[in-house]
């Protein structure tokens, strides 16, 4: 028997806010051109250029698709009117039209874009299928984080047939093997769209080399670890980039050196024993963000994103992530790596691996300052999904993959959800 839960989700119609942005934009560098001499023409276009540019940063989510098609039209616009009223003595208007034409060329190229992105913005249904109302909850939060939820409605087996109109499923793990085969086959047969929540050997055999033995086919598992050669280039990355990286934060570095023990009681370094690769336990470098002792009367007990022990200035140097900058020195010791599973204490490792064996195999590879799971998630994402990312990351590591996180780590820390 499957339990599932329809949402419908969209975002608005981008298509009249875009043309009306679109129109303002010709209309204001038309009224400037007609009126105005050449440098307040150019200071007017600039204007405009980086009010568009501000408007995509400062739109909620719903509507920087519109402002990204705004700019994708009047750039070209722009580009050609510094061109001609820098480069020919032309007149005016005749570069506004020879601007004008190529806007439009730019806007039909666009508008290939558009009837795709129209019927992504139709009201879409999600079916998640699942045994375990806590899984399935989960789900339906992070479909809320994604997009606007409008109704949810619970369904049964006797209305399965209705599912089978929704293209987009979503299995949660825990799913017996025999239910799992079953709504693989029926998402073939009906061309769904099947995302399946993965258990932990569903994982490991991802990306696995295929072999045969004879005549039969095999997957060949291996130990879920980054390989001798990939570890040396991946050594190699992380001491030169840990190194250069700690010459430039240098000023930051005494700055919070200085600033930390005068606005709070304490010192500015705080030292903990962690487990690195291995479980071989390590003493990791941070910035102290909470006050002293924090735990001395509660125990172990693990951050929140309003942690009454955190100090004024620590909620903002771990908002931004400053206080992981002393890990540098981790990774040039060769205790760390910049990227990689976040190193725990030994009584939270034990907690963990109490109901998640596999938590120990993250332990195949050096913890890392920032990882896949930290710039997936946030601080409300559970232990077994970070577990999921953490191991993807290992089972799937590429010297590409560990740049692309330490970017997306710098966006991470500008984003208030993920960062906070």
């Amino acid at each position: 028997m499957w339990r599932g839960q329809l949402g419908s989700h969209g975002k608005p119609r981008i298509y009249t806010a875009s043309l009306c942005l679109a129109i303002m934009c010709y209309a204001f560098i038309y009224v400037l051109i007609s009126q105005y001499d050449l440098w307040q023409i150019i200071l007017g276009l600039t204007i405009v250029h980086l009010s568009t540019l501000i408007l995509l940063l400062t739109y909620k989510e719903q509507l920087r698709a519109a402002v990204q098609l705004l700019i994708l039209i009047s750039f070209p616009i722009i580009s050609h009117v510094y061109v001609c009223l820098i480069e020919s003595p032309i007149e005016w208007k005749s570069a506004f039209i020879s601007s004008l034409a190529i806007g439009q060329i730019s806007f039909l190229v666009t508008a290939f874009r558009l009837p795709i992105t129209y019927k992504e913005s139709i009201r879409k249904k999600v079916v998640i299928i699942g045994d375990n109302q806590v899984e399935i909850e989960r789900v339906k939060a992070g479909l809320s984080k994604e997009c606007k939820v409008y109704e949810w409605n619970v369904t049964s087996q006797n209305t399965f047939e209705d599912a089978l109109n929704i293209k987009r499923w979503i299995v949660t793990p825990h799913l017996q093997v025999e239910e799992k085969k079953q709504l693989i086959k029926i998402g073939i047969q009906h061309n769904i769209n099947i995302e399946l929540i993965p258990d932990f050997y569903e994982l490991v055999l991802h990306g696995t080399n295929v072999r045969s033995v004879e005549d039969t086919l095999t997957l060949s598992i291996k130990k879920l670890e980054i390989p001798l050669m990939k570890n040396l280039i991946k050594y190699t990355f992380d001491f030169v980039v840990s190194s250069i990286l700690l010459i430039i934060t240098s000023p930051l570095f005494i700055t919070l050196l200085i600033l930390i023990p005068i606005t709070s009681k304490g010192p500015a370094i705080y030292i903990q024993e962690r487990l690195g690769k291995s479980e071989k336990p390590f003493f990791i470098y941070k910035f102290r963000s909470m006050v002293q002792d924090a735990e001395k009367c509660s125990g172990p007990t693990l951050s929140s994103k309003d942690d009454p022990r955190l100090t004024k200035l620590g909620r903002f140097i771990r908002a931004t992530r400053m206080d992981e900058l002393p890990q540098l020195i981790n990774v040039l010791k060769g205790d760390m790596s910049l990227v990689g599973p976040r190193p725990e204490r030994a009584f939270f490792v034990k907690q963990f691996a109490t109901n998640h064996p596999e938590y120990k195999l993250r332990m195949n590879v050096k913890p890392g300052i920032t990882g896949y799971a930290q710039v997936k998630g946030t601080y409300h994402t559970s232990a077994e999904d970070k577990l999921r990312y953490d191991l993807m990351y290992i089972q799937n590591y590429t010297l590409i993959q560990d740049i692309k996180i330490l970017l997306m780590t710098c966006i991470v820390i500008f984003n208030k959800q993920k960062s906070s």
